[in-house]
Order: structure tokens, then C-alpha cells, then sequence
């Protein structure tokens, strides 16, 4: 009986985590403008707020150059706080993380046309890991990007 009820959380748990870890692991807001306007203003926010804009990948624009029908505007924001970068990095045992940076913004158009911004919870994912990364993405990260997003999403 201990062990059908053991395995029954078991089940439990893990289609929780398979329905509800992707929902909270990214966080979507809808933008009070259009496509290039959100860009553009997201772009400015970024350098205002002292971070890097690393650069603005417009995926879309990589399918239609291979001849790939795909019509919906699909870009990324790349930035990063070199500060907080080097501060998780210096330790040996948190250089994984590098292949989250640097930060990144997904701006797209749902087929409605209505304008969206999606973003890594930051600050789950850094409790998720504990220690410096943790210390450095829950609070200064979470919080600045929250500042970068303020004037363009709709809360």
C-alpha cells in the first residue's frame, strides 16, 4: 500500500513539473507597442538601465534568407550587466551558467498581431540554483529587468 501511494506522488509530482515548470519558468507580457516600436524602446531601456545591448537577433529574418515560409516577427534581445556576469563567473563551479548569457528578450507577434515579450524568470531560476547565482538573480537581476521592461509591457 506505502509503496502505490509512494509511487502515486511520485506520478503527481512529476506532471506537475511537466505542466507547470514551463509556465513559470518564463515570464510573457504583452507590449503597449507595435513590433519595431517594443524593439526599439526595449534597446534604449536596456542602455538607459546601464546594461550592454549585446545585440537584436531578428530570427525571422534567418528562415526567410533559407527560404522558409514563416510569417510572424520573431526577435531576440541579447543583453548583459558585465558586474553581475563577473561576479557569478568568477567562481569555477558556476561557469555553466554562461550558456545563459548574456540575457535575453524574445519580442513576437502572436497571430492576432498583437505584440508580446517574453523573459527568463530570472529570479526562480536563481533560487533554482543557489549560492552566488542565487544571491546575484533573485534580487539586482530580477529587479533590473523588471526596470528595462517597465515603460514597454502592459502588467
Amino acid at each position: 500500500m506505502y509503496i502505490f501511494i509512494y509511487f502515486s506522488g511520485m506520478a503527481t509530482m512529476a506532471g506537475l513539473i511537466f505542466f507547470i515548470m514551463p509556465k513559470i519558468m518564463f515570464i510573457t507580457r504583452k507590449s503597449r507597442y507595435n513590433f519595431s516600436e517594443t524593439i526599439e524602446k526595449l534597446e534604449k531601456s536596456i542602455i538607459k538601465n546601464k546594461w550592454g545591448h549585446r545585440g537584436t537577433w531578428f530570427i525571422h529574418n534567418d528562415f526567410k534568407k533559407k527560404q522558409i515560409e514563416f510569417n510572424t516577427r520573431i526577435a531576440n534581445i541579447n543583453f548583459c550587466n558585465a558586474v553581475y556576469a563577473s561576479e557569478i563567473l568568477r567562481q569555477q563551479k558556476n561557469r555553466f551558467v554562461a550558456s545563459l548569457m548574456p540575457c535575453a528578450l524574445s519580442v513576437w507577434k502572436n497571430d492576432r498581431g498583437k505584440v508580446f515579450i517574453t523573459k527568463m524568470n530570472t529570479g526562480l531560476m536563481g533560487y533554482l540554483f543557489g549560492g552566488t547565482i542565487a544571491k546575484i538573480m533573485t534580487v539586482p537581476v530580477s529587479k533590473e529587468e523588471k526596470q528595462i521592461l517597465k515603460d514597454v509591457v502592459s502588467y
